[in-house]
């Protein structure tokens, strides 16, 4: 067939081939090329192909490498995730029994301090009694003398006078 290019004519021989799906058309000056460059493209579509395949084969690999890493690091955290939530669960129960702890120590420290109450209470009473015992034993002494007097004033005074002896006698015994 005869082509202009670049404003002269040419004679080119033109040759076709099909591969795969693919169609090639090449055209020549010699019909010799043309098989021959219909070769080379084959030759390099197929190790084009050959070279697609196997990256293709390699990053398959890769990525079921990496699904398998996925996979793991997935499980890895779901355990990881489980024991934090048993640890929450176990914390959230020591919470619980250190409340229930602390109200008794708190209802024990009231009981402490109104048994404290109590017995500083008591303490004071005892004081004021063993006050008050101190104070009639020193009142007692000398109303017991009082009445001691007044016995022998008695005995020893006109009978008008005996009812004053036996007032002070009487008085003095009550207290």
């Amino acid at each position: 067939m005869n082509v202009k290019i670049g404003g002269k004519v040419q004679l080119l021989y033109f040759s076709g081939a099909i591969n795969n799906d693919h169609v090639f058309i090449v055209g020549t000056p010699s019909s010799d090329d043309c098989n021959l460059i219909l070769e080379e493209i084959s030759r390099i579509n197929n190790e084009h192909t050959n070279d697609l395949r196997m990256a293709l084969k390699n990053l398959s690999l890769e990525i079921e490498k990496r699904i398998a890493a996925d996979s793991r690091f997935f499980d890895e955290l779901t355990r990881l995730n489980n024991e934090l939530i048993m640890a929450k669960r176990e914390l959230t129960q020591k919470n619980l029994e250190l409340e229930a702890v602390n109200r008794e120590l708190q209802r024990c420290n009231i009981e402490l301090e109104n048994a404290h109450n109590i017995l500083q209470n008591r303490e004071k009473l005892s004081i004021v009694g063993q006050m008050a015992a101190g104070m009639a034993h020193e009142v007692k002494n000398p109303l017991t003398a009082v009445r001691g007097m007044a016995q022998l004033l008695k005995e020893r005074c006109a009978p008008e006078h005996s009812r004053l002896a036996d007032a002070i006698i009487e008085e003095t015994h009550r207290a």
